[in-house]
């Protein structure tokens, strides 16, 4: 049950941190204020941006979380006391977070959600672990069908983004990326 409530209470915490400490970055950087509602999507954005950027070779790839972190941190030092989320829009967030993980919530188990079966999540999952570790590189892996798997997609110039987003908030929280797919779909 604890770790259930780190999937679905501290994890979209981090992860929405980091993004509104992004978001302030973006928002000095562009010289316009931004509706208090856009800091924290903005800012996720910039997790995708810039993770996408240092994932892009297999030797910077392990750097994107301590990099996203230490510019979130940067926006949050800089700009955290002077500007707010919108609270409404805040409460919204914490609404839809709320009614998307209702039956894992509800249920006390951890649990991927839906009522079809397919192999999506598990392929999802290794693109995470992959771009992650080794960025874009897939050459060396040994044969097997994971392998043929992401040198298909990654290989060919699968869209990452959305992946970084989970692989960097996994690690702001320390769990494993199973955990916190679902809490990741919901934010």
């Amino acid at each position: 049950m604890l770790a259930l409530l780190h999937a679905w209470v501290l994890f979209p915490a981090a992860i929405g941190l980091a993004g509104y400490g992004l978001g302030l970055l973006v928002e000095e950087a562009s010289g316009r204020r931004m509706p208090g509602a856009l800091l924290v999507p903005t800012g996720l954005a910039g997790i995708i941006a810039i993770g996408g950027i240092v994932t892009s070779w297999a030797a910077t790839a392990p750097l994107a979380v301590p990099v996203v972190a230490v510019v979130a941190v940067i926006g949050l030092v800089r700009h955290g006391r002077s500007r707010r989320v919108d609270p409404w829009a805040l409460l919204a967030a914490v609404g839809v977070l709320l009614a998307y993980g209702a039956p894992v919530l509800l249920s006390g188990q951890a649990t991927f959600t839906g009522f079809i079966t397919l192999d999506d999540t598990a392929t999802w999952l290794g693109f995470t672990d992959q771009v992650m570790s080794h960025g874009r590189v897939v050459a060396n892996l040994p044969s097997s069908t994971y392998a043929l798997i992401l040198q298909t997609n990654i290989g060919s110039g699968y869209p990452l983004g959305a992946f970084i987003g989970l692989g960097v908030g996994r690690a702001l929280v320390d769990m494993d990326a199973a955990w916190v797919f679902q809490p990741y779909l919901a934010v």
